[in-house]
């Protein structure tokens, strides 16, 4: 079905074209044309085109001149450029190689990929897509973030899903090496419903807005606040966060909405999205990092959710999460499915004590910054915050004391920290391609190191950052990485 070079979608000529310059010349056509005086395209085209231009200039009309010259003749431009474009970009499958020819500016290019290398396949769903029936096909690469190449198909929403199940298919096919078809696996589904996914968002909220929201609502009442400039900057201060509390929420309801995942031995399939909804599938082994995330309340309700770094999943600001929040059982067997190679995680270390109080010490001048910074307005507003951020920072990093540890094992690690808000951490040692070790004056005069490791994975969890650890911790760390074999050979599995 896909063997033969086929084009895109005609839609695609539309998105090329840009949906802003085309509403751009319908807002021309139906609004600013009343504007211009009678007959002026008649007149404008007549012999008489000097005096009716220099007539329209004189009334102040330069920059609807203007507009009615440029806007429909880029808009046209774009519009043949995006015809000639959707012309020339075709796409095919043949023999396990994915080919994609595509016009960029004066040349063409022409990409070739070898279905091994592809780690994830989405199909990508915008609200007008979704009233046209159609989807975006995008093809994900082993390759860091920044780096990686951008194929992106639009299709009718049946041939989008037929093109990710043909891929599949090929590259199962390509791995079969004696040509026998494996039996198919059984499938776990998990549809979580409006009310689970709004219950994830509750949890997920962190524990600052809410104690800050409180503590403005608490400090209107203090003397000289009630009335006047104070009062009402305060009452401003509380809608805007509560505001941005309710706008957050909303969108990330909105971005969760009919979350599903599906999993099987061979892949994983994430669908969620109400306006665009979007479908991500990816092989279990392209799995770099896994964590375990846990919010203040979600820990008092004995709730987790499990996210995992994937090589080529989405972009920057999505991960893949393989359960919203749920049951610590359920978080914890989802991983040990991808930690079971592991091994003995019991060997514990703590962080550095000197580290610890140098924080502290540094959460203390900040504070005695922000009091210097409102006193001057207002003495009791600035020793109010002051005194609630210095105890806010004292109770954390208490918690963040006793949670933070580093548990190296002899194939990987888990690194929890936090201290309202506690995250866990695993990481093979081969996934790991660089282990940096930062100090301060103070710190190097104590023997501790800020440690910070690289994973083979997407940049936004690439760069994963510990408290001060001693020099010990630095060295055993190291000397494992540098001995762990290169994980990155699994990708191409």
């Amino acid at each position: 079905m896909f063997e033969t070079p086929r084009r895109n979608h005609p839609y695609y000529i539309v998105e090329r074209t840009g949906i802003v310059l085309l509403a751009a010349l319908f807002i021309f056509w139906t609004q600013w044309e009343d504007e211009l005086p009678e007959n002026f395209w008649e007149q404008l085209f007549s012999a008489a085109w000097r005096e009716t231009l220099s007539g329209a200039l004189a009334n102040g009309r330069f920059l609807l001149l203007l507009a009615a010259g440029v806007v429909p003749l880029v808009t046209l431009l774009a519009l043949l450029w995006s015809v000639y474009a959707w012309k020339r970009t075709t796409f095919c499958v043949r023999a396990g190689v994915f080919c994609y020819t595509a016009r960029r500016g004066f040349t063409q290019k022409e990409t070739r990929v070898p279905l091994a290398a592809v780690s994830t396949v989405s199909v990508r769903r915008s609200p007008i897509k979704r009233l046209f029936s159609l989807a975006s096909v995008r093809v994900e690469l082993n390759s860091a973030a920044g780096a990686r190449t951008k194929l992106t198909l639009v299709l009718t929403l049946r041939e989008a899903e037929a093109f990710a199940r043909f891929l599949e298919a090929q590259k199962a096919a390509a791995k079969d090496m004696d040509g026998e078809i494996a039996e198919t696996p059984a499938k776990l589904t998990r549809r979580y419903s409006p009310v689970e996914v709004l219950v994830h968002v509750l949890l997920a909220i962190s524990f600052v807005p809410p104690v800050l929201l409180l503590f403005l609502w608490a400090t209107q009442f203090l003397p000289g606040m009630r009335d006047g400039a104070g009062g009402i900057a305060f009452r401003v201060i509380l809608l805007a966060i509560a505001a941005f509390l309710f706008s957050t929420g909303a969108v990330q309801f909105a971005r969760l909405f009919g979350y599903t995942v599906t999993a099987d031995d061979a892949r994983v399939t994430v669908s969620h999205g109400l306006f665009n909804r979007q479908t991500y599938t990816f092989s279990p082994n392209k799995v770099n990092a896994v964590t375990v995330r846990q919010s203040m309340l979600a820990r008092l309700c004995k709730r987790a959710y499990v996210e995992v770094s994937v090589m080529g999943y989405g972009n920057e600001k999505e991960r893949p999460l393989l359960c919203l929040y749920a049951p610590e059982q359920e978080a914890e067997a989802i991983c040990r499915a991808l930690t079971a190679d592991f091994g003995d995680l019991s060997d514990e270390k703590k962080p550095a004590h000197a580290g610890i109080v140098q924080k502290r010490l540094l959460h203390a001048g900040k504070c005695l910054l922000l009091f210097c910074a409102v006193a001057p307005f207002s003495l009791p507003a600035g020793a109010a915050l002051a005194g609630a951020w210095l105890l806010y920072g004292e109770v954390e990093h208490k918690f963040a004391a006793r949670i933070t540890r580093l548990c190296l094992s002899e194939t990987g690690l888990r690194y929890t920290s936090g201290g309202f808000r506690k995250t866990v951490r695993y990481v093979r040692y081969g996934d790991i391609q660089q282990l940096t070790s930062k100090t301060d004056p103070i710190q190097k005069a104590f023997g501790n190191a800020r440690l910070s490791w690289i994973v083979l994975a997407a940049s936004t969890d690439r760069l994963m950052k510990t408290t001060y650890f001693t020099e010990e911790v630095r060295l055993a760390l190291a000397e494992r990485i540098a001995a762990a074999p290169d994980a990155s050979t699994r990708l191409w599995a």
